[in-house]
């Protein structure tokens, strides 16, 4: 069985705390709330929370700030505003500063909990992927060896094309070092801290690509019962690479 995960719930409204801890629980997604900053950074400290659903005007802080300071403390966490007194300044502000979400009071609760999910899932595969990041520094990574005229051409054009934001199509025999080729770019891109994402395409059906790499929304088609966030999401301002797309 999966673990359950953490939600922390940072509102001055003792209300709004209780509805949201007791209406956003189940089996699956724990739920905690505190009143102020203090009270967070505290819980803070003594816990892991994947996601927070955050005020932005709060008693003891401003709401940007605590966003700011949640995302310093845990860099996995995703962060959802949630405020009575929005304006378009403060919503664009929050997003540039890491927030995941924007949403104005009052809110339907059915529709945050959707969003508190989306963002549970964007939280993991930021975990997922800061620690294959790490893997991959630890092993010894796969070097294009080699100083023939061809292997130093693919060295200039991975160079060439690595800082700009082109797609790029990789050609070559099976075994001839694409992924290789694809890592290397990535490595040396503006885009090496970000999420680097890989998908095997011989494993995709026809009729499933789309969704699988554009995601869907609950109800638009037999069997989809939550939304669900597509590769290009997941890999967005990193890296997709569609492997085996021949």
């Amino acid at each position: 069985m999966t673990s359950p995960y953490s939600v922390l719930v940072v509102d001055d409204e003792p209300s709004i705390g209780k509805l949201l801890k007791k209406e956003l629980s189940t089996p699956s997604r724990l739920v905690s709330a505190a009143e102020t900053a203090h009270q967070a950074r505290e819980m803070l400290r003594r816990n892991t929370y994947e996601v927070a659903v955050l005020d932005l005007r709060l008693p003891d802080a401003d709401g940007l700030d605590v966003l700011v300071e949640l995302r310093q403390h845990s860099p996995d966490i995703e962060v959802i505003i949630i405020t009575g007194h929005g304006n378009i300044d403060s919503a664009v502000e929050a997003m540039k500063l890491g927030a995941y979400d924007y949403i104005t009071k009052p809110f339907n609760l059915e529709e945050l909990e959707l969003v508190v999910e989306r963002a549970y899932q964007r939280a993991c595969l930021r975990f997922e992927n800061r620690q294959l990041r790490h893997a991959q520094r630890q092993a010894q990574p796969q070097q294009i060896v080699g100083n023939s005229a061809p292997v130093k051409q693919i060295r200039f054009l991975i160079d060439k094309v690595a800082p700009t934001d082109v797609p790029v199509l990789i050609t070559g025999e099976s075994g001839a070092g694409k992924e290789v080729a694809a890592t290397a770019i990535q490595a040396r891109s503006k885009r090496a801290e970000k999420p680097y994402v890989i998908k095997n395409c011989a494993t995709l059906q026809k009729e499933l690509a789309r969704s699988e790499l554009f995601g869907y929304v609950k109800g638009s088609f037999t069997g989809a019962t939550e939304n669900r966030e597509g590769l290009m999401t997941f890999a967005n301002k990193g890296t997709l690479f569609l492997d085996e797309i021949g």
